[in-house]
């Protein structure tokens, strides 16, 4: 699987960290894990746009993307950039399907422990319903300047910290989801995913989560 779609998805649990953070006791961390859980796992289907920026630490340059993402539980999930290329990563219950509209590549997860690892988390993370799960990461909460909250997550299992540092989640006061994400790799290479439009609970067809 491609390295960018390894890092993206194992963390969609997301946001970006503010420069003015206050630390949450932690009766008030343990509450909020468990608000954003219940909202997470009140969510049948999510449909949004998202901006993606990706910053190169060596080369010190911006590469700015844009896309959709479709969501519906337990186990669909499209990503697809469309601009400025065309790439579509789609998880189907057990298959993983990478298309870029020139190649086609579908592989069987059951095939691999790594991928149902990053199949489960992807689940989880673009809800927010993986939050407080301490198998693969350690979370610490923060309230942020704009009246929402930053959950801050170091992986924990060997796989995932050879893949980022940590990931930083933004989630919204005003719906207890995620809302933005930003991913630090151990390079110092940094990708902020910024979610738009986000819709909830509106039917799907099943054609969304097939290649054509």
């Amino acid at each position: 699987m491609n390295r960018t779609f390894i890092i993206l998805f194992m963390a969609a649990v997301a946001a970006l960290a503010a420069t003015a953070q206050t630390a949450m006791p932690q009766s008030q961390a343990k509450e909020l894990a468990e608000r954003i859980n219940t909202v997470a796992s009140s969510i049948s289907t999510m449909q949004c746009g998202f901006e993606q920026v990706k910053e190169l630490s060596i080369l010190k340059d911006r590469m700015v993307s844009e896309g959709t993402m479709c969501y519906r539980s337990p186990n669909q999930l499209r990503w697809e950039y469309t601009s400025p290329y065309a790439y579509r990563f789609i998880l189907d219950g057990d298959k993983v399907t990478m298309d870029n509209g020139r190649t086609s590549n579908t592989v069987d997860i059951r095939s691999s422990h790594m991928f149902q690892e990053i199949a489960r988390i992807m689940m989880g993370s673009v809800t927010g319903r993986c939050i407080g799960e301490g198998s693969d990461f350690k979370a610490a909460y923060y309230t942020s300047p704009d009246g929402g909250w930053i959950v801050r997550l170091t992986p924990v299992k060997k796989q995932l910290k050879h893949m980022f540092k940590d990931v930083a989640l933004h989630i919204s006061a005003t719906t207890s989801m995620v809302s933005e994400i930003e991913m630090t790799e151990n390079n110092g290479d940094r990708t902020v995913i910024r979610f738009k439009d986000i819709k909830i609970n509106k039917p799907l067809d099943d054609s969304v989560f097939k290649v054509h």
